[in-house]
């Protein structure tokens, strides 16, 4: 799946984005990055690679996922062009998605070279090996593959993606989110 220097390049950029971050920026921050102990679990295919910020809880049922072979977020991601999803991706950059609920079906449609933010989302599908399997991601940051963006320049553009994410969140705070 990755090597180490891949592990390596993710958790320079998670310290260089929110280890160092200054404490004026902290504070914008969601809550999950706030946290004293920070959880954080990747996972990546063919078509695309997925970061995500999980608390304890989330962790555990991620890893007893993986441990049985499943893909550590059942009903996230859809890669296929024959099932449909809540929302549909092709080559769109810096998608912010919050507070989302998705039940009985996938959440995104994937397609080529996307970047998207998901804050907060919630999971809910039934599958014949889980049953009714539900989760929420405190925060993720999903990369798919295509033309543009390829494992080669992923870091890059996962990055750019963070530094979006913490700008959003500094805009937000500053001028008042009417969500929070």
């Amino acid at each position: 799946m990755f090597e180490d220097k891949d592990q390596r390049r993710i958790e320079e950029i998670i310290q260089k984005r929110f280890g160092l971050a200054p404490e004026g920026i902290k504070t914008a921050l969601p809550p999950i990055l706030q946290e004293e102990k920070l959880f954080w679990a990747c996972t990546s295919t063919q078509s695309f690679f997925v970061l995500a910020f999980v608390d304890q809880a989330g962790r555990s049922k991620i890893e007893e996922l993986v441990t049985k072979n499943y893909f550590p977020f059942p009903g996230l991601i859809n890669d296929k062009s024959d099932i449909t999803a809540a929302i549909e991706l092709e080559a769109s950059k810096n998608i912010y998605i919050k507070d989302c609920i998705v039940s009985n079906m996938f959440s995104l449609r994937l397609k080529e070279d996307s970047t998207v933010v998901l804050e907060n989302h919630k999971q809910t599908i039934k599958t014949n090996e889980l049953g009714e399997y539900e989760y929420v991601l405190q925060l993720a940051y999903i990369v798919s593959f295509g033309k543009e963006i390829n494992p080669a320049n992923l870091f890059d553009y996962l990055d750019g993606l963070i530094a979006y994410s913490i700008e959003l969140w500094k805009s937000n705070r500053a001028g008042g989110n009417q969500n929070e």
